[in-house]
C-alpha cells in the first residue's frame, strides 16, 4: 500500500467533491426541515428524517475536513434561506417521490466520485454517503411500492421468440 506521506493535501476535484456535496446536503436540510414542518405520514416523516440526518453528517464531516485543512468553510444554505412558517407548499406523496429522485442523483454522483479517490478519509467519507444513499433509496422504494404510488417505468410484451 502506497503511503509516502504523513499528510496529503486534498487535490482540486476532492476539493470540488466535497464543496458540492456540502452545498446539496445544506440545500437539502433547509427543504427538509420545510418538510418536516408539514408531513402528516410518520413513516414518510421518519425517511425525510433520516435524509436529513444523513445530510446533518456530511456536513458535519466536510466542516471538520475543512478546518484540519485550514481551508474556508463554505456558507452553503442556512436557516435565512427558508421560511420555516410559509405554508404547506407539496402533498407527503411529493416529499416522497423528491427524496427517491435525489437519492437517484446520490447513487450516480458518489458512484461516480469514489473512482477517483486515493486519500483514505475521503474515501470512506464519500463510501459511507454511497451506503447511506443505497439505504435512503431501498427506504423510499419499499414505502412506494407498500403505499402503492410507485411511478414504474412503461412495459413492452416479452419477445416469444
Amino acid at each position: 500500500m502506497e503511503n509516502k506521506h504523513n499528510h496529503v493535501m486534498l487535490t482540486s476535484s476532492k476539493l470540488s467533491y466535497l464543496w458540492t456535496t456540502y452545498l446539496s446536503d445544506s440545500m437539502s436540510i433547509c427543504i427538509f426541515k420545510h418538510f418536516l414542518q408539514h408531513i402528516e405520514d410518520e413513516e414518510i416523516k421518519a425517511i425525510v428524517t433520516f435524509a436529513m440526518q444523513s445530510s446533518e453528517k456530511h456536513i458535519n464531516f466536510i466542516r471538520e475536513i475543512y478546518s484540519k485543512e485550514d481551508i474556508q468553510i463554505p456558507q452553503g444554505f442556512t436557516e435565512a434561506d427558508i421560511n420555516l412558517k410559509a405554508k404547506r407548499l407539496f402533498s407527503d406523496v411529493f416529499y416522497l417521490q423528491y427524496i427517491k429522485n435525489m437519492s437517484k442523483g446520490g447513487l450516480v454522483t458518489y458512484g461516480r466520485v469514489i473512482q477517483n479517490i486515493y486519500r483514505q478519509d475521503i474515501l470512506t467519507f464519500f463510501n459511507t454517503c454511497l451506503m447511506q444513499t443505497i439505504e435512503l433509496n431501498t427506504k423510499v422504494t419499499n414505502l412506494l411500492l407498500e403505499k402503492g404510488i410507485a411511478l414504474r417505468p412503461p412495459t413492452i410484451p416479452y419477445p416469444k421468440k
